[in-house]
């Protein structure tokens, strides 16, 4: 079994399945669970992947230098005159912005079983993204 077909089974009702139906057809998705639609299943769990980043970010409390430096980055990016391992290796701002997240992760994930599953996924995607990347 590959490690997105790990994931798709460890998600068994917990919804996913559903989420994902309003994007994709009922049988691309038991495929994509199972792991074997592999093209599929990465953009299906980067998108479900970005889209809990995104909820969790918007709890993130920004001050004018973390948002300065923030809005920053992003135009570098979009010129791309900036690596992503010249942002890996980050600053004290971006540090304190990923201590922020993991602690809004911790936070959620202790909201009930559910929750927890759901950071869980988020890691999960984390670890599989780092796969991809190398």
């Amino acid at each position: 079994m590959s490690f997105l077909g790990a994931i798709g089974y460890i998600m068994q009702g917990s919804g996913i399945k559903e989420v994902l139906s309003l994007i994709y057809a009922p049988n691309s998705l038991e495929k994509m669970l199972n792991g074997h639609a592999y093209a599929r299943a990465v953009r299906a769990h980067t998108l479900l992947h970005l889209t809990l980043a995104t909820i969790i970010s918007k709890e993130l409390v920004l001050d004018s230098e973390m948002d300065k430096n923030l809005t920053n980055t992003i135009e570098l990016i979009i010129n791309k005159t900036i690596s992503y391992n010249d942002i890996e290796q980050g600053d004290e701002i971006f540090e304190a912005l990923l201590y922020q997240f993991n602690e809004k992760l911790q936070e959620h994930g202790e909201r009930g079983p559910t929750a927890k599953l759901w950071i869980q996924y988020f890691h999960m995607v984390s670890i599989a993204k780092e796969n991809y990347k190398s």
